[in-house]
């Protein structure tokens, strides 16, 4: 299993794991509580747990990120 991590400006948002089922996305737990947090996408709600495979391609979440996002 992979993981890369999602930023803006220099705070860590959030992580992608890449695993065989596909990638999946979860905030990191201290984003929520940052003044001025944001949901990355509104169909990935701050305090959503974790959002699998197609929640990620509906978000274009490789846009977030400091290198591409590569699936098979």
């Amino acid at each position: 299993m992979s993981t890369l991590p999602v930023y803006y400006e220099h705070l860590v948002v959030g992580e992608i794991t890449l695993a065989g089922e596909g990638p999946a996305f979860a905030y990191d737990p201290r984003w929520p509580k940052t003044r001025g947090a944001f949901p990355v996408s509104l169909g990935m709600p701050l305090g959503g747990g974790a959002f699998g495979p197609e929640a990620l391609v509906n978000a274009n979440i490789g846009a977030y990120t400091r290198l591409p996002l590569r699936t098979q």
